[in-house]
């Protein structure tokens, strides 16, 4: 199998032509992203049609790291489900290389949609109604995501209402330990206590969500990643680079953002302040919309 380096990491990567096999019967179609240590293929399935496959890259293939990655997130994802989180059809880490199949979530990340636009304060909130909810469905299957940021958010074109939430590789159950070593998550987008290699709790993917908020609605990252989260200076309020966000929306953010997890709001309450948020805003806009009936139908 050819390979050829990353112009970026200078690492290798998988060197595939469109029909070739990437594991057992499914063939590429094109490279989709490349991660630290896994790339991910659009592909074809006989069986499933289109899907998304996530590879080890090549130095990865014989490495314990990548694999246990690639581990964590099956097991999350055969305990995880919801929607607007992408399934795992079958995981194939037994093959020469090692691989996750996954159902193909059309569109484009977050992150690269934001290097054109922002997000407009109601799209903003119907995205985090939806990645709130599969926050959620995490938390209660014991989990936290760990690693919420705008690359691990798929948008298909303007439909910002249906967002899909990918990689659950670093994954980890609530009250985990780390201990010492190098801490899970982005920089950037990990809190404090991330960083600190504390305890992972629920809070955590609550600060992530914050810093997509933010980022969402202003086209800047919340915070510098070279700066440690010590070296932080506070978080400006989202008003400040995008005029037309609601003060509400500025309040939202600096809770999620607070550096003590203790004062950053539950999920459930978050949840509850987009809510009333997306209804105020819907009347605003002049009365009955959809987005109102799903306030009071709670559709997710």
């Amino acid at each position: 199998m050819n390979t050829t380096i990353d112009e970026w990491d200078g690492k290798p990567l998988w060197l595939f032509e469109q029909g070739d096999l990437l594991v057992d019967d499914v063939r590429a179609l094109g490279r989709l992203g490349v991660g630290l240590r896994c790339e991910s293929w659009i592909a074809h399935s006989p069986r499933f049609g289109i899907v998304t496959v996530k590879l080890c890259r090549p130095h990865e293939v014989n490495g314990a790291r990548g694999i246990r990655a690639m581990q964590r997130e099956a097991d999350a994802l055969l305990l995880v489900q919801h929607r607007a989180i992408r399934s795992l059809i079958e995981p194939r880490l037994n093959a020469p290389i090692p691989a996750l199949v996954f159902e193909h979530a059309p569109g484009s990340s977050l992150s690269e949609t934001l290097d054109h636009r922002t997000v407009a304060p109601s799209a903003a909130l119907d995205m985090m109604a939806r990645l709130m909810a599969a926050a959620a469905a995490t938390h209660r299957a014991g989990l936290v995501h760990l690693d919420l940021k705008p690359s691990n958010i798929i948008i298909n074109g303007s439909r910002f209402d249906r967002p899909t939430l990918i990689d659950f590789g670093s994954a980890r159950p609530i009250g985990f330990d780390p201990g010492p070593g190098t801490p899970a998550g982005s920089p950037g987008y990990a809190p404090p206590e991330l960083e600190r290699n504390e305890r992972v709790t629920p809070a955590i993917d609550v600060f992530g969500l914050g810093t997509i908020l933010f980022e969402a609605i202003t086209g800047e990252t919340a915070f510098d990643p070279d700066l440690d989260a010590a070296d932080r200076p506070p978080v400006e309020r989202p008003s400040e680079l995008a005029d037309w966000c609601p003060a509400g929306i500025d309040d939202l953010v600096a809770r999620m953002l607070a550096p003590n997890p203790a004062e950053r709001p539950s999920l459930d309450s978050a949840i509850a302040t987009v809510d009333r948020l997306r209804y105020s805003m819907d009347l605003a806009d002049g009365g009955w919309t959809a987005r109102s009936l799903q306030h009071l139908w709670g559709e997710r």
